[in-house]
């Protein structure tokens, strides 16, 4: 269900990945994918709040899942919550150095709020 549901999602087809998705949640609540998908459908959907609840909760579930990190973070700052969505990416890149694209937005982040040492050291490894 949930390579359906990213296939829907991929073709904008949003309530029939919802759809998916849920069902897919109805086998296996706990199916790490299947929450994903939805905080990603919800983003697409251009409903960052919803997403962000999602994935909050996600992250209580994984805390070491750095990608689930970097997703909040994104939807934290889509949903207006700058000091939320530093503190997601700063966990993300603790999470996984290697997220690159975490580590630029974060420095395009400090940059925005003229702490550029900040941005700057957080990009020399």
């Amino acid at each position: 269900w949930v390579l359906r549901a990213e296939v829907a999602l991929a073709d904008k087809e949003y309530d029939e990945a919802n759809r998916l998705v849920e069902r897919a949640l109805g086998q296996a609540p706990g199916d790490f994918d299947a929450r994903a998908l939805q905080a990603q459908i919800r983003l697409a959907q251009n409903k960052p709040g919803e997403a962000v609840a999602l994935l909050e909760r996600l992250a209580e579930a994984f805390p070491r899942a750095g990608q689930v990190q970097y997703q909040l973070g994104l939807a934290q700052l889509l949903n207006k919550q700058l000091p939320a969505a530093i503190t997601a990416l700063e966990k993300a890149i603790a999470l996984d150095p290697n997220n690159l694209a975490g580590v630029l937005l974060l420095a395009e982040l400090n940059l925005a709020r003229g702490q550029a040492a900040t941005a700057i050291e957080s990009l020399i490894p």
